[in-house]
């Protein structure tokens, strides 16, 4: 018999009261189709899927951490293959669309970087994020802002391992692509069978309920500052736009971290360390991240009140 993909829940219990939400009634129907191939299935399922009985509610017989770690990382590998091509996991997408961006595209991000090197296109790996969140102690259920965040593969990495994900892209083009894969996030059912593309992507949905947003507009005028964790590709930006970035980070709350190649200015910010992490442009090798750590309280003297043009997002389930 086929593999279905099942959630257990009792209604009524801490379990199910914890994760009610829109996709509650459809992983409720879900419950009457369990693994019927037998108990050696439930090895397909993630960690956080199996649960032990007990007299009263269901309790997980394996909890799974509250840090992003390398447990959560198959999972999102296989998601990111299934929304954007296995051969596209650890390489950039090779839509030319993306690389070589309409003038008004191009215009707009070069006037905003004071740069127009900075229209070039490149994507960290999904492991080289991965070792940017364990380096950070990054937790489930934390903000990650992607700030310039292209067709959405780092945020999606993010979401899948468990942080509510937000990205910003000031090119239409790349952002409609990012939004894109949320759609195909979206439309994903959770009663699938094990040979279904979108497999991989209904178990993330199933077992991290986090939220993924993706925001057209410029980083300088939204507002970013109730992250945890920043990651910025800013090799190419200017000291003008380090110094807007540096403006919206004084809004984020003391020990939060941002993570960039260029520093951010005033006393602000320690580097605590770098990091180096696989980059698509490097031909594989690594590229040198600073891990940057705000040592004092939230200043909102200086952040924009701007809103991005457009929103598509993912509601936490």
């Amino acid at each position: 018999m086929m593999k279905v993909l099942a959630f257990l829940l009792l209604p009524g219990s801490s379990i199910a009261t914890t994760f009610r939400g829109s996709w509650f009634q459809e992983a409720l129907a879900a419950e009457t189709a369990i693994l019927t191939e037998n108990a050696g299935n439930a090895s397909l399922l993630p960690q956080s899927s199996r649960f032990s009985s007990s007299p009263d509610f269901l309790t997980p017989s394996n909890t799974p951490s509250f840090f992003i770690s390398s447990s959560d990382f198959p999972v999102a590998v296989d998601a990111l293959g299934a929304l954007y091509g296995k051969e596209h996991v650890n390489t950039a997408l090779d839509d030319k669309s993306l690389v070589r961006l309409p003038v008004d595209d191009a215009r707009a991000i070069a006037e905003a970087a004071g740069s127009a090197a900075s229209t070039a296109y490149g994507e960290i790996t999904p492991d080289g994020l991965l070792n940017i969140l364990e380096r950070v102690d990054a937790k489930k259920g934390q903000r990650f802002y992607d700030l310039g965040s292209g067709a959405g593969k780092a945020v999606v990495t993010a979401w899948a391992m468990g942080m509510n994900a937000t990205g910003i892209e000031l090119s239409m083009v790349r952002f409609n692509a990012s939004c894109n894969a949320l759609a195909k996030v979206k439309s994903t059912k959770f009663n699938i069978t094990s040979h279904d593309p979108m497999y991989p992507v209904a178990k993330v949905k199933l077992t991290h309920p986090s939220q993924m947003s993706f925001l057209h507009g410029s980083f300088t005028e939204i507002d970013w500052s109730d992250a945890d964790i920043v990651f910025a590709n800013s090799v190419f930006y200017s000291e003008d736009l380090m110094a807007q970035l540096t403006a919206v980070a004084g809004g984020m709350k003391k020990g939060t971290f941002f993570v960039s190649m260029k520093p951010l200015g005033g006393a602000n910010w320690e580097q605590i360390g770098s990091l180096n992490a696989r980059a698509s442009w490097n031909h594989g090798e690594d590229t040198s991240w600073r891990i940057l750590k705000k040592k004092t309280d939230r200043d909102t003297a200086l952040l924009p009140q701007g809103a991005a043009d457009t929103i598509c997002s993912l509601p936490s389930q």
